[in-house]
């Protein structure tokens, strides 16, 4: 019986690892990298990030700062719940809601809205080495176009 016990805990010991591991990679303190980034035509040129990913139950908490080329900072908070379900965000984001969910141990994607209209959709790869995160980036420019671009964001 302590056997059965015992290799029942080490069976289920085994798969939460895999999925633990594959959080803990996201966490941290990440800063866009502007010459691996491609942004032409997204309004998003010359705009510099840094975000920070904590672990919130099965997914995550992001805290963004960011600030134009005119020297405007922004910062705003948000869960990442990757379940799909909407959540709100707190702060001066440009978006007032976002979804995630899952697609794999290193990949998910992300919808955001502002006033229930989509405002962008984004996939979200970390490397194997879990040293970059690549999102690409589909959205609007601010003359009403449809862009897709590729931010580049290293670990700190």
């Amino acid at each position: 019986m302590i056997i059965r016990v015992f290799c029942a805990a080490c069976v289920a010991w085994a798969f939460a690892l895999p999925a633990s591991a594959m959080d803990s990679r996201f966490i941290g303190t990440w800063k866009m990298n502007n010459a691996k980034s491609k942004l032409e035509g997204s309004g998003l040129e010359g705009i510099s990030a840094r975000a920070r990913l904590e672990q919130d139950g099965p997914g995550f908490k992001g805290s963004v700062e960011t600030l134009t080329p005119q020297g405007q900072s922004n910062s705003y908070t948000y869960s990442l719940t990757l379940d799909g379900k909407p959540v709100k965000v707190t702060g001066a984001a440009p978006f007032d809601e976002v979804n995630s969910r899952r697609v794999s141990e290193r990949v998910f994607d992300v919808v955001t809205k502002k006033n229930g209209r989509l405002y962008y959709s984004d996939r979200r790869a970390l490397s194997k080495d879990g040293r970059t995160i690549t999102i690409t980036h589909k959205g609007t420019n601010p003359q009403g176009q449809p862009y897709t671009a590729t931010i580049v964001f290293d670990k700190q």
